[in-house]
């Protein structure tokens, strides 16, 4: 199976191009300090939780697929 680049980093590529637009607004629109610094830590919190979703997700199917074959080969071994 093989994976091309931007399915196995599309969280990162969305989170790159959200901070790319947020910083571009940011310069052209004179937004507060507050408000920048605010869409900031939303999107990177957002993007910190999707990963973290993401290596949860891989961990329970770890244990899953790890414990399944252990339950195969006790029983048809």
């Amino acid at each position: 199976m093989q994976f091309n680049f931007f399915e196995r980093n599309l969280i990162t590529l969305i989170a790159f191009i959200a901070f790319a637009s947020i910083f571009i607004s940011y310069l052209l629109c004179d937004y507060n300090n507050n408000i920048f610094l605010g869409l900031l830590g939303t999107t990177a919190t957002l993007y910190f939780g999707a990963i973290r979703y993401k290596i949860e997700d891989d961990k329970l199917f770890k244990s899953l697929f790890n414990e399944f074959n252990d339950k195969y080969d006790s029983e048809f071994n």
